[in-house]
């Protein structure tokens, strides 16, 4: 990012922003010319106005203070994950299981998780909200403060919506009451420090914005060569966008063409069937022991929180991390010898992450990325988590 001649990462993103609030001007759809690369802030202003510190700082300090950051919250999260699936702590578990747990559950995740350290996004701060939260939460009196940690999450990049709808299904209310306010707080406190009305005309212009560029092979912020996200998939084998560009040519996979209001319509029923996912598993395993009820269905809304979005970026997919944890802890410490579930993990992680151009060469990996197989990667390993859930409850029963 430092060497960088066009832009220094989204941290740059994130410090241009900070300056837009400090000048006191428009942040929404402001970008930052960067060579023939335009770099849009796309979050609520919570974020950017946390970045205003920072901006007395020289930028490659920054760069890589937020890269230690992100590197140290990643430790974290598998520490504090483990916890919270367990009830016990990571620590007590004797060394080697520490480094089998660690090691695989990031090497499993490593594809996203360098994507992101590349680009200094903000997706591992998000992460470590949300776990944070689930932490607070194990201790009965702290369900507020759990929510509360999840909805600022929310505010900060929205992708973690799904884990609101989860506590109404455990009629956690409490926790879904930490969650509003959270949401609420990181909404409306900025207005203390900018002014009530200069943040809802920031609130109003980012809503507005983003609503904007709901069509994603048109989208100014979010170009359809870089999403990866399963309505991106719709928009490159059903319109006659253009899928990928290799050596200056453009690459078309269209199949055949749709109406752009059919493909959004579809685009809603693929979220819609990530949440139906997410209901089915707790409705078939709600009775079941709290690895599999709780901690598994939690594993499977970070899985699926990616897939939800109608853009998604590889960086998006370090949300991959705690359903790794879980895999890998049901694989080697619960010993689950079923061969499905190991062959469907084994094959997440290669259709996930074994498709890279380093691996596979510029056009291959383009076209396994273009067709989809990150998104196949990621409901193999949903698929995983069910099939565990699925062994895990029959060795019960015995």
């Amino acid at each position: 990012m430092i060497k960088s001649h066009l832009a220094k990462g989204d941290t740059e993103v994130y410090l241009y922003a900070a300056g837009l609030i400090v000048q006191g001007e428009e942040i929404y759809p402001s970008s930052r010319p960067a060579g023939q690369v335009r770099l849009y802030y796309l979050y609520p202003p919570l974020f950017a106005l946390l970045f205003v510190p920072l901006l007395y700082l020289p930028i490659e300090i920054v760069i890589v203070l937020w890269t230690l950051l992100s590197a140290l919250l990643t430790a974290w999260v598998v520490i504090a994950f483990y916890r919270v699936m367990t009830d016990q702590s990571f620590f007590a578990l004797p060394v080697k299981a520490r480094w089998v747990i660690g090691f695989f559950s990031i090497l499993l995740t490593s594809r996203f998780l360098m994507h992101h350290l590349a680009y200094g996004q903000a997706n591992i701060l998000v992460l470590a909200l949300a776990v944070f939260g689930l932490r607070l939460m194990q201790n009965e009196k702290s369900q507020i403060f759990g929510g509360l940690s999840i909805g600022v999450s929310m505010v900060i990049k929205v992708v973690t919506f799904p884990l609101g709808l989860w506590f109404p299904l455990q009629k956690n209310f409490r926790a879904l009451l930490g969650v509003i306010a959270g949401v609420m707080a990181g909404l409306f406190l900025p207005a203390l420090v900018l002014g009530w009305e200069r943040n809802w005309r920031y609130l109003t212009s980012w809503i507005e914005s983003l609503a904007s560029n709901r069509d994603l092979g048109r989208s100014n912020f979010w170009p359809l060569g870089i999403n990866v996200s399963p309505h991106s998939l719709l928009h490159r084998f059903f319109s006659h966008n253009v899928a990928f560009e290799y050596r200056g040519q453009p690459v078309h996979l269209t199949l055949f063409q749709l109406p752009e209001q059919t493909l959004q319509i579809a685009g809603y029923l693929i979220s819609l069937a990530m949440m139906g996912a997410i209901l089915f598993y707790h409705l078939k395993y709600k009775n079941s022991a709290k690895l599999v009820s709780q901690s598994g269905g939690i594993a499977l809304i970070f899985c699926l929180i990616p897939l939800m979005t109608p853009s998604a970026q590889k960086h998006y997919f370090v949300f991959l991390l705690p359903s790794y944890i879980y895999v890998v802890y049901v694989w080697y410490r619960l010993k689950l010898n079923d061969r499905l579930f190991r062959a469907l993990v084994i094959a997440s992680f290669a259709f996930a992450s074994l498709t890279t151009d380093g691996i596979c060469g510029r056009l291959l990996g383009d076209v396994f990325v273009a067709v989809g197989c990150i998104t196949w990667g990621t409901l193999l390993l949903a698929t995983a988590i069910f099939r565990a859930a699925k062994c895990l409850c029959c060795s019960e029963r015995e």
